[in-house]
């Protein structure tokens, strides 16, 4: 949803977290309808009545900032949080600070990038990267050959056509 100064997600999941929402909403002004009985049930958002809840909700969340949302959410147990550029979400200091950044040696272009790390941990079963992002083209020939399986021949022919 687009806000004050960026975009938040705002998904409540669960009953209690709608039910949040809606209050929120209603202290600022702008509930609507929202507290009629039609609307009790979070599930209608993917109903007939979605494109109301959407419309209020649009309205709503423009009077608040990404860390007003994110944070009242967040206090609330609800899965509340801002949209991230690709350069906040590089120097976002919980994703740092848990270590979900990784550096890896890229082989091909004799330097370190940083990859995203693992999105989860578990103590008995450890993620750990495999491998670096393929480069372009680099499965190709198995795609081609193995998967499509497109003759040599062929593959000279598109590959002279300009297609591949």
């Amino acid at each position: 949803w687009k806000c004050k100064d960026g975009y938040v997600s705002i998904s409540p999941n669960n009953q209690r977290s709608w039910d949040e929402l809606r209050a929120w909403m209603a202290e600022d002004g702008v509930v609507g309808d929202l507290l009629e009985e039609k609307y009790n049930d979070r599930i209608v958002r993917r109903g007939d009545l979605g494109p109301q809840i959407d419309e209020l909700i649009a309205k709503w969340a423009l009077l608040h900032t990404r860390q007003e949302i994110e944070d009242r959410g967040q206090s609330r147990a609800s899965p509340f949080g801002s949209g991230l550029t690709p350069i906040e979400f590089m120097e976002n200091a919980h994703l740092r600070d848990r270590g979900f950044f990784v550096e890896v040696e890229h082989p091909e272009f004799g330097a370190t990038f940083t990859y995203p790390g693992a999105p989860y941990k578990f103590s008995r079963s450890p993620w750990k990267l495999r491998s670096t992002a393929p480069s372009i083209g680099q499965h190709n020939m198995g795609v081609y050959q193995d998967e499509l399986e497109v003759s040599d021949e062929e593959l000279e022919l598109l590959a002279g056509a300009g297609v591949i």
